[in-house]
């Protein structure tokens, strides 16, 4: 994200940012956000100033997730993100996670999700989940969200190439990261974690 995305994110969060916690019980009970964007509502900070950058950072972390629900189709039709999402971030999303080609029956635009990308973007949501999470991220409370698409094993390899350490924490996976986060080099997802083994939590 930079500066004009999250001016674009401030200008869209609002609801976020006045949120109660009736409103987030009620969202999560309802879908409106998924459960893990939830819980990062509950600790919004007081201050305002700081209380808009997180909910930004919130909104589009949603955003995200709602684009990892629909890539699993891999075939893309409209949006990537909510109707609300400004289109600059739209249009940005559909040229870093997306490849665009002609329908050979339709002759129109589509906009396919290939696995690379996926994990691409996959990579990103838990990047911004550590960033958000003070680098110390619940992988089970994050899969639940993204859904059955993506396995618990498949988060714990993505977090392990980001430098996490997976421990466990009242039988719950958890990630933690000790040193900032550096541009991760994820290979293919198919690849991913089958050159060498891992030890990882059951």
């Amino acid at each position: 994200l930079n500066e004009n995305d999250l001016l674009l994110l401030n200008d869209k969060c609002s609801q976020i940012v006045d949120s109660t916690k009736d409103d987030i019980q009620k969202w999560s009970k309802e879908g409106t956000y998924a459960s893990f964007v939830c819980d990062q509502m509950k600790k919004l900070p007081i201050d305002h100033t700081e209380r808009v950058k997180c909910a930004s950072k919130i909104l589009y972390l949603h955003y995200l997730i709602a684009f990892f629900k629909r890539s699993i189709f891999k075939r893309l039709s409209g949006k990537p993100f909510p109707d609300d999402a400004p289109r600059a971030l739209q249009d940005k999303a559909l040229r870093v996670y997306a490849i665009a080609n002609i329908n050979e029956r339709t002759r129109k635009q589509d906009n396919t999700v290939p696995p690379r990308l996926r994990l691409k973007l996959t990579a990103h949501i838990c990047i911004l989940a550590l960033y958000m999470c003070r680098f110390t991220v619940d992988i089970d409370s994050l899969r639940l969200s993204l859904g059955s698409s993506i396995a618990l094993s498949k988060l714990q390899d993505i977090f392990t190439e980001l430098g996490c350490k997976i421990i466990k924490v009242a039988n719950t996976s958890v990630a933690t990261l000790e040193t900032p986060i550096n541009k991760p080099k994820l290979k293919d997802s198919l690849s991913l974690g089958s050159n060498r083994k891992r030890k990882r939590t059951t």
